[in-house]
C-alpha cells in the first residue's frame, strides 16, 4: 500500500514541477503583434459587456473600467475582480491609474460634471482643479502625485496635483493638453493637440516638453509612462489602422499590440517590469488584455513534502524487510 501511494504522490508531484514550465497550459495569445515572449490573456469583468483596464501595478494588480451595464471603476489581482464604491451623486464611474501601494484614480461623473478622484481602499478624495469646470485624473506614482486633465475654458489643460498644489502642464501653442500619466521621478507623459490639429505625444520633465511620434503614424496617443520612463499608447498608421505600442526608453525598443480581429487595439498602462495592459475595440465593445511573460505555475508546497515525506517512508520499510 504504502509503494502504491508513494508512487501516486510522487506522479503528482512530478505533473505539479512539469507545470511550472513557462509553456505548459497557456491559451494561446490573444495578440498577433507583440514582443515574442509575451502572451496577451483577456483580461474580462464579469458579465460585463465592455472591459478597459488602463493601470497596472508593479504586483499586476490592473485598474479600470466595466460596463456592467453602469459603469464602474474595478481592480483585479489576478484572481479577483473587485469593484470600487460609487460615490455619492455620481451616475459613473471610470478607473485609471493604480500605483504599487494599491491607490486609484480616476473620474466620476454626476450632475455637476466630471470630477477626479483618488481612492486609498477605504475613502475616496475628490480631485478638482482650482476654476476648472470638469477635471479627470489618469495617473499617480507611488508619491501620490496625481496626473491629469482639467477643462477651464475651451481648451484642455494638464496637471500634476502634489498635496494640495496644481501645477497646470501646457504644451505651449497647444489646442489642448492632456497629462496621463507620472513616474516617481516626476517625468509626465501625456497627448496633445497641436495648433494645426496634429495629434502628438510628449513627455514632460517639470520645465520643457519633448515630442514622441510613434514610428510611421499619423497620429500618436501616449496613455502612460513607468519608472524607466518606457511609454505606452496607441497610434494610427497611414493605412488608417489603430495599434498599441509601447516604446521602450532610451530607444532600447518599440513593441506593437495588435488583435487580429479587432477594430482597434490600445496599450493603457505599463509596470516597472514592462508588463502592459491595454484592450481592443470589436464591434462597438471593447476587452481587456494584459500582455507579460507567462508566469511559472507554481509546485504546491504540501503536495511536494507529502510526495518526499511518503518516499522517505517507503525507503525505511524497504530497509526493514532487508
Amino acid at each position: 500500500v504504502i509503494s502504491r501511494l508513494t508512487t501516486a504522490y510522487a506522479a503528482l508531484a512530478m505533473l505539479a514541477l512539469s507545470m511550472s514550465s513557462p509553456t505548459m497550459g497557456i491559451a494561446a495569445s490573444l495578440c498577433d503583434m507583440a514582443p515574442a515572449s509575451y502572451i496577451c490573456s483577456p483580461i474580462d469583468y464579469p458579465s460585463a459587456s465592455s472591459t478597459r483596464p488602463r493601470g497596472i501595478a508593479a504586483d499586476r494588480t490592473i485598474a479600470g473600467t466595466a460596463d456592467t451595464p453602469g459603469t464602474i471603476a474595478f481592480t483585479y489581482d489576478g484572481l479577483l475582480f473587485s469593484p470600487l464604491p460609487t460615490p455619492p451623486g455620481a451616475s459613473a464611474t471610470h478607473g485609471f491609474g493604480i500605483n504599487d501601494g494599491g491607490a486609484v484614480v480616476g473620474y466620476t461623473q454626476g450632475s455637476s460634471g466630471f470630477r477626479g478622484f483618488a481612492w486609498d481602499g477605504s475613502t475616496f478624495s475628490t480631485v478638482h482643479a482650482p476654476g476648472a469646470t470638469d477635471t479627470y485624473a489618469y495617473g499617480i506614482n507611488n508619491a501620490g502625485d496625481i496626473a491629469g486633465t482639467y477643462m477651464a475654458g475651451p481648451a484642455a489643460t494638464g496637471y500634476v496635483l502634489s498635496g494640495t498644489a496644481y501645477t497646470p502642464v501646457s504644451v505651449p501653442g497647444a489646442r489642448g493638453t492632456y497629462l496621463s500619466g507620472i513616474n516617481d521621478s516626476g517625468t509626465g507623459a501625456g497627448t496633445y493637440l497641436s495648433s494645426s490639429g496634429q495629434i502628438i505625444g510628449f513627455t514632460w520633465d517639470g520645465s520643457s516638453f519633448t515630442d514622441y511620434n510613434a514610428p510611421g503614424a499619423t497620429q500618436t496617443f501616449v496613455r502612460g509612462i513607468n519608472a524607466f520612463g518606457d511609454l505606452v499608447g496607441e497610434y494610427v498608421d497611414a493605412a488608417g489602422n489603430t495599434r498599441g505600442f509601447a516604446q521602450l526608453a532610451g530607444g532600447a525598443g518599440f513593441w506593437t499590440f495588435s488583435v487580429a480581429s479587432a477594430d482597434k487595439t490600445f496599450a493603457t498602462g505599463i509596470n516597472q517590469h514592462r508588463e502592459v495592459v491595454g484592450y481592443y475595440s470589436d464591434n462597438g465593445f471593447q476587452y481587456g488584455y494584459l500582455a507579460a511573460e507567462p508566469l511559472p505555475v507554481p509546485v504546491p508546497g504540501s503536495l511536494a513534502l507529502l510526495a518526499t515525506g511518503l518516499g522517505l517512508l517507503a525507503t525505511r520499510r524497504r530497509k526493514a524487510r532487508a
